[in-house]
């Protein structure tokens, strides 16, 4: 017999639930599909593969700002490339920072 739970969720978690929802299926989808004409994702591929508007996912191009290729009047993205130019974002920890920092105090002794 199925459990019946009830909660309060509002409209932006239901949102990122659905979102995040949609990533992993697309990430598995393409995990499983690993031809070369496969990593390539459309606009709307790729605006939900990294979670923002079509709209940001434009303006982010013509401000060249993210990997594209374009044929004709099409953007194509390389999810590959999509994937890594993600991990640029990536924010050093404190734990990062104080061990930088204790290498260039380390480096810097007289």
């Amino acid at each position: 017999m199925n459990e019946i739970i009830i909660t309060t969720i509002s409209k932006a978690e239901i949102q990122q639930l659905i979102e995040s929802a949609v990533q992993k299926a697309i990430i598995q989808n393409a995990s499983n599909n690993k031809t070369q004409t496969d990593t390539f994702l459309d606009v709307d591929q790729a605006a939900a593969f990294i979670g923002i508007a079509k709209a940001t996912l434009y303006g982010k191009c013509s401000q060249k700002h993210i990997p594209y290729f374009k044929k004709g009047k099409k953007l194509y993205f390389d999810q590959q490339e999509l994937i890594e130019w993600l991990k640029t974002g990536k924010r050093k920890t404190i734990d990062d920072i104080h061990a930088i920092a204790n290498t260039y105090l380390g480096n810097q002794r007289v």
